[in-house]
């Protein structure tokens, strides 16, 4: 959750902040599944920070609940029934899982291949990101257009079909 100090000097308004500023939280507020004493653990340093001055979990807890009260309940509109019921599945074959060492060449290199991409063809490109190295995963002829340039960045391929 943020950490930037607020204007202004509200316990509500910086619980709103918070609250708003994680999606999965706010929607959980909203449904009334969250544990509001846990919730109010978890912002109490932040909003400490926030604010400049020491908060009482009990005020964080009025705060979150007259914020929960103004929320109401959120609807997404469909079941999940419905909702899977027009999802469509597809399968791909010839895909290639393909780890590389994080360099600017190599993200250079398949950003590009993403952008030149027509995305309307359907084809799975996945591209994951840690602090030292890369994880690919798309089809195997696209992969195989910038192997022999990367080859020495290449940690370990494991092409499918």
């Amino acid at each position: 959750m943020g950490r930037n100090k607020i204007s202004g000097n509200s316990l509500a308004e910086a619980v709103r902040q918070e609250i708003n500023s994680t999606p999965h939280v706010k929607t959980s507020v909203s449904d009334g599944i969250i544990n509001y004493s846990a919730l109010a653990r978890k912002l109490s340093k932040t909003l400490s920070e926030k604010l400049g001055r020491k908060v009482n979990e009990e005020s964080i807890i009025v705060s979150i609940k007259r914020f929960a009260d103004e929320l109401g309940e959120t609807s997404i509109g469909k079941t999940y029934v419905e909702m899977f019921a027009q999802s469509e599945v597809m399968l791909q074959d010839s895909m290639t899982y393909t780890h590389f060492k994080k360099s600017d060449s190599v993200i250079n290199k398949i950003e590009k291949m993403f952008s030149d991409e027509n995305w309307d063809i359907g084809e799975v490109r996945v591209m994951i990101q840690s602090g030292k190295q890369i994880t690919v995963i798309m089809k195997k002829h696209r992969i195989e257009d910038i192997m022999d340039e990367l080859s020495s960045e290449v940690l370990f391929s494991i092409p499918n079909g």
